[in-house]
């Protein structure tokens, strides 16, 4: 049996809300494990230059999230609290919510199965 080295798919795009430049739409893909999340925290967490009070992470395309990449959010929780804001996940799969689930941390994040129903949040 062999392990499979070479890196996994992973895709990350930020862009400002259009209803809201506080919140930012976190578009991200693909496998946030080990070998992503450097990318994902100099992006969103560890860039200064981008300040947004809230995030809404669509993980309609995340296929995997390990345990670094929950750590990863879980930061992004806390620097969006830190805001005064807070972080919604948008259409997470099944691999993401029973790993949420099995580390009861459906608490976090505001879990929602539409954008708008992600920006209404944000509005008030």
């Amino acid at each position: 049996m062999t392990s499979d080295l070479r890196p996994k798919p992973f895709s990350l795009t930020v862009t400002p809300c259009e209803k809201n430049p506080d919140v930012a739409l976190v578009q991200v893909s693909g496998y946030l494990d080990a070998h992503t999340v450097g990318e994902f925290e100099s992006v969103l967490i560890d860039d200064t230059k981008l300040f947004f009070r809230c995030y809404i992470v669509d993980a309609t395309g995340l296929y995997f999230i390990s345990s670094a990449g929950i750590s990863t959010l879980v930061r992004l929780v806390q620097l969006a609290r830190s805001r005064r804001g807070e972080v919604a996940l948008l259409r997470p799969g099944e691999q993401v919510r029973s790993l949420m689930d099995l580390l009861s941390l459906n608490d976090l994040f505001h879990l929602v199965e539409t954008r708008e129903e992600a920006i209404s949040l944000f509005l008030t």
